[in-house]
């Protein structure tokens, strides 16, 4: 009996064993798919701003949609989650909203999330690509816009509203400081093109001192500011009357010609200098733009694709395209490989033509591939996904053309048949019935448009998006509006779209068409925005004037200068009439 018991407790150690170490090998298992399940991407589609959309997921190589079956708030919530936007305000949207119509299937059904979950397929659902849906039940959601811009375009944290990651060419914890290897602006002039210097470096403005201070050193300030260099004048000894309390950062500076910052130019070590407060250097621009930048304060560069870089000054229209492109703006491609379709039933089929030598001629179908028909595809301004090959003349095509091309075969995401491997141009063995053709998805590519989606969207479109049929763009780049982002944002608006309204502590409410800093700020305030409040012995814009020494202790209000009360023997507003006058 004991035995037996002893083979049992054995038998029973084993099996437990078994269990045990399979419960691992599954744990381990699961542990890996739970991990790569994390690296779920998902995006929103077809919305008026990049906060709302349809929902689209991508798994197993491709993109697709979610049903609306069990949609709701909580859904939205991980979602909104998921992009970086907050989870408050989330709202679900059922019955394809947003009116999506590519040719994705479903990819997710039966969605229920519960509170506070990370990521949709930490959520129930069915099993990736079941589903019973129809084409009007695409999911979609609005997430919250609680940051400000540029920190929106990442998101940011909801209770501090500090940014969770800048966008390029912006810094700091709000993304509101302009990088650049150099950063200048002027400062108390009468406009935009004039000023006393003031450079950024360490964390602090500060300015220059106007010792050894030259025409050659103005026109690099110009220069650095998208002004013209010729006209550029240099002033000193504080024309400007800047009294900001900020330290001077250069001294001794001497440009030659053409250097393209202040810190290529000759000077002093950074924060030595022995100069006095009236030798602050200033510059006085020509009031235009030089010929590479365009915009309110010609902050924007004109398109590389520009001829020498050359572009209207107020629109960024370029005089001129290089070789290979074409557009207003240039950001066309002309293709070196000019191709289309024939004999289709509509314009994304038909028999492959291309152009060459002065002639159209056939491709030959030896070695057709779908990866050969999403390059053409592609070439067309078309998506290259859904994108099928088709072979022995499909479509019937009996021009009296010749093989132009033969053994195409290319890689996945060439941009040109010409760029895959190829027969030599017109070598060919191929029979008439050999004609090669494709079959397209039935839309753009999110970046072209027009009835055969040969034109470009405007690089002024945010991401280069627009839509399929009109060009209209689905969101600007900051420091333009309009249905094609070809107007300026006025002056006193910034931000994509120009929905963003300059401060009201800017003077007159003008700023920067694409960060939002103030040109000059009313009575009673400072900084970049306009958004410090002078201290209690400085008043008006941008608090550059000094209470009267007869206010008590210096005191002054902040926009008009008058005094909160007199020193002894004094009186009046701003404490300037003697009370004893003999």
């Amino acid at each position: 009996m004991k035995k037996m018991m002893l083979e049992f407790s054995i038998i029973w150690f084993d099996l437990n064993l078994v269990k045990m170490i399979l419960w691992l090998l599954l744990g381990t298992f699961n542990l890996m798919q739970c991990q790569a399940i994390t690296d779920l991407q998902i995006r929103l589609r077809h919305g008026e701003n990049r906060f709302e959309g349809t929902v689209e997921v991508f798994y197993n190589n491709t993109w697709g949609y979610v049903c609306d079956d069990d949609w709701t708030q909580l859904e939205a919530e991980v979602v909104c989650h998921m992009l970086s936007y907050q989870r408050s305000g989330a709202k679900a949207l059922r019955d394809n909203e947003f009116h999506s119509n590519h040719i994705y299937g479903y990819l997710l059904d039966q969605v229920s999330c519960q509170a506070n979950k990370s990521t949709l397929d930490d959520c129930s659902h069915s099993a990736w690509g079941k589903h019973d849906c129809n084409p009007t039940e695409k999911a979609g959601v609005i997430c919250a816009s609680a940051c400000s811009w540029p920190c929106s375009e990442t998101g940011c944290d909801s209770k501090t509203g500090l940014c969770v990651s800048c966008i390029p060419g912006y810094e700091g914890d709000f993304c509101n400081i302009t990088i650049n290897d150099l950063q200048i602006r002027l400062r108390d002039g009468q406009n935009r093109f004039e000023g006393t210097v003031e450079v950024f470096y360490n964390n602090t403005w500060g300015y220059v001192c106007d010792d050894k201070w030259s025409q050659l050193d103005a026109e690099v300030v110009c220069h650095m500011l998208g002004y013209q260099r010729s006209g550029a004048k240099d002033v000193g000894t504080n024309r400007f009357n800047s009294n900001h309390l900020y330290d001077f950062l250069l001294d001794e500076v001497s440009c030659q010609a053409n250097e393209s910052t202040l810190d290529s130019c000759s000077h002093s070590a950074w924060g030595k200098h022995d100069c006095k407060p009236s030798e602050k250097a200033g510059v006085i621009c020509a009031n235009a733009c030089d010929g590479t930048h365009f915009g309110l304060n010609c902050k924007e560069n004109c398109s590389s694709q520009c001829s020498k870089s050359v572009c209207d000054s107020k629109t960024g229209r370029c005089k001129e395209c290089i070789p290979g492109y074409k557009g207003r703006f240039c950001n066309i491609p002309i293709d070196p490989l000019p191709i289309r379709l024939r004999d289709g039933q509509n314009r994304f089929e038909g028999t492959v033509e291309v152009f060459y030598n002065n002639t159209w001629g056939y491709v030959c179908d030896d070695d057709w591939s779908q990866s050969a028909a999403e390059v053409v595809c592609h070439m067309l301004g078309y998506q290259r996904s859904g994108a099928e090959a088709v072979c022995n003349n499909e479509f019937k095509s009996n021009q009296s053309y010749n093989y132009l091309l033969d053994d195409v075969s290319c890689q996945a995401n060439v941009s040109t048949l010409n760029a895959c491997y190829h027969s030599e141009w017109g070598q060919h063995n191929c029979s008439p019935k050999e004609k090669a053709g494709v079959i397209c998805a039935n839309d753009c590519d999110e970046t072209h448009f027009e009835l055969n989606c040969k034109e470009n969207c405007s690089s002024q479109c945010s991401q280069t998006v627009c839509d399929s049929k009109t060009g209209r763009c689905i969101e600007c780049i900051p420091g333009f509006e309009g249905d094609f982002c070809d107007i300026p944002c006025n002056g006193t608006y910034f931000g994509p779209n120009c929905k963003e309204k300059c401060s009201t502590q800017c003077s007159e409410t003008v700023c920067d068409s694409k960060t939002g800093s103030c040109m000059a700020c009313i009575p009673g305030f400072d900084g970049d925005f306009c958004n410090i409040s002078c201290d209690e012995t400085h008043f008006g814009p941008n608090c550059k004037e000094n209470c009267s020494s007869q206010c008590s202790q210096t005191v002054c209000d902040s926009k008009t200068g008058r005094c909160m009360t007199c020193i002894r023997d004094f009186e009046g507003d701003f404490c300037n009439i003697c009370k004893y006058r003999k």
